[in-house]
């Protein structure tokens, strides 16, 4: 197994066709770390750069499954069937073997999941307005009380856009975290009593600069 350090060091180097950089992927790696993640979906794969950290925090977490859906089509920015087999050679090379691809629509595929039945979800497929809605939709229900449903492009996507602006209105649990290539919203599912580990989820949306305040997760990653 590589150490953290070689693996940030090849994800970098392969990061040429990333729809997502190395700061987004380490908050989604120290994401999954704080609520130690072992049932994990990935709606959006494409070439597998976030999914390998996802991956990652699954093993390091001592182990389970990261679910990728993705049609594989050609649609939403993919190269179909090429981006597939990108995707497993990507996960080969970083010696991870801890995932299933479901080769289906999020429409398809997440319905098959049980309500409270996975720790965290990342959504990053169809970025229309509709697909988004119905993605966090879904993803609400199915992650466990206190697990994660985390949205990517909250400020370089106008349907997205729309969509998390809504969820602020509404007052949703959310935190808004910084990254170069559009940034995550995060949201946390709370029905009961769970030990609050993301401590501030009130921060102003702001969809043309929006800032995270300070925040550390398990000693791996500080931004402000």
């Amino acid at each position: 197994m590589l150490s953290l350090a070689e693996f940030l060091i090849r994800s970098a180097s392969e990061n040429i066709d990333a729809g997502t950089n190395e700061l987004e992927h380490l908050l989604l790696y120290s994401l999954m770390r704080g609520i130690n993640a072992r049932t994990v979906i990935e709606i959006g794969t494409r070439r597998g750069h976030s999914g390998v950290w996802l991956a990652r925090a699954i093993e390091d977490n001592s182990g389970g499954r990261l679910f990728c859906i993705d049609p594989f089509n050609g649609t939403h920015g993919s190269d179909g069937e090429y981006d597939q087999q990108h995707a497993k050679a990507r996960f080969a090379r970083f010696g991870l073997s801890n995932y299933l691809i479901l080769p289906d629509l999020s429409r398809v595929a997440l319905p098959m999941f049980d309500d409270s039945s996975v720790d965290a979800a990342f959504i990053d497929g169809d970025h229309s307005y509709s697909g988004v809605s119905y993605d966090f939709s879904e993803c609400k229900r199915i992650v466990r009380d206190g697990g994660l449903v985390m949205m990517h492009d909250i400020s370089n996507v106008a349907d997205v856009v729309r969509f998390v602006s809504e969820l602020a209105d509404r007052k949703e649990r959310m935190l808004w975290l910084p990254g170069g290539l559009g940034g995550l919203a995060v949201y946390q599912k709370v029905e009961k009593k769970v030990a609050d580990f993301l401590p501030l989820l009130d921060v102003p949306f702001q969809p043309s600069s929006f800032i995270a305040r300070s925040i550390i997760y398990d000693g791996i990653l500080e931004g402000a």
